[in-house]
């Protein structure tokens, strides 16, 4: 096996200094190299070469061919001709906190002590400040999350979802299931609990829809309720959500409450509903 000449420098950055070593080119000549520790410009010289004024080795380093690296945290030891980077890009100098005590999050939107389950939860580092979590939880508890960049960790509170403001008036509705263009099917919603589900002799709804096997035998609740100050209010609620329950654009998950107004519609499985109002009941105005 051949043997490789292997060379060694110190990084010139006053604040690393470090030695790393490099594969010899096979020829002599200036050569610039970045520290794989902190990323600063290193010019090295190879024996053999003459020693040039400082101002032409720069000139130099635009067209200098590249050799490999030893050290393989090294992403570009030298840089080939047209792949030069600016001179001040340097890649942050990430600390390593896997040591340190984990820091429960604080400053959640709106002051609240946690994050909404369901809604996509952002939030920063504490230790390093500079990687951002997204992530979407499906239950209420406290999580721990460690850090890509600086290996810290985190711990982060998920409460239950939020239920979206209560409309001021509301009048009479019924449900709605749009099988196609022409066919409709009507249900009415007395006051009360309602649970929408595929058809199950074990395990019927209050609705039982036939013919669609991708919507939970319990998929839903619609909880009606009436007072003269407020009218009709149609709360609807996700008792089980394996199978996609839609509201609008948005996906819900189980637990997950939000009040219906006439004409919004939602899917269940694959079947759409809407909620109608129903011009022949009493209540309030919308």
């Amino acid at each position: 096996m051949a043997e490789i000449a292997v060379v060694g420098f110190n990084c010139s950055n006053s604040d690393c200094g470090r030695l790393f070593k490099m594969r010899h080119p096979g020829k002599p000549g200036y050569f610039k190299v970045k520290c794989p520790y902190c990323g600063h410009p290193v010019v090295v010289k190879m024996p053999g070469a003459k020693a040039p004024q400082l101002e032409d080795v720069t000139e130099e380093m635009k067209s200098v061919e590249s050799c490999s690296s030893t050290t393989s945290s090294t992403a570009s030891v030298l840089e080939q001709e047209g792949g030069r980077k600016e001179e001040g890009e340097r890649p942050p100098r990430i600390t390593d906190h896997s040591g340190d005590t984990v820091i429960p999050f604080s400053g959640y939107p709106g002051g609240n002590d946690g994050f909404f389950v369901g809604r996509v939860a952002q939030f920063a580092c504490p230790h390093c400040r500079t990687f951002e979590f997204s992530y979407t939880s499906e239950k209420t508890g406290i999580f721990t999350f460690t850090c890509p960049q600086c290996k810290g960790k985190v711990q982060v509170s998920f409460r239950p979802p939020e239920v979206m403001a209560t409309p001021p008036f509301g009048k009479a509705c019924r449900l709605v299931h749009m099988r196609s263009f022409w066919r409709k099917t009507v249900y009415h919603l007395p006051i009360g609990e309602h649970t929408i589900g595929r058809a199950d002799s074990g395990m019927p709804s209050t609705i039982s829809i036939d013919g669609d096997s991708s919507m939970s035998r319990r998929s839903v609740s619609i909880k009606v309720t009436f007072s003269e100050r407020e009218g009709f209010r149609y709360m609807l609620k996700v008792l089980n959500a394996t199978n996609p329950v839609r509201c609008g654009c948005k996906f819900l998950c189980q637990g997950e409450e939000i009040y219906l107004c006439p004409g919004q519609k939602f899917v269940l499985g694959n079947s759409l509903f809407m909620l109608d109002a129903d011009t022949n009941s009493r209540g309030g105005l919308w």
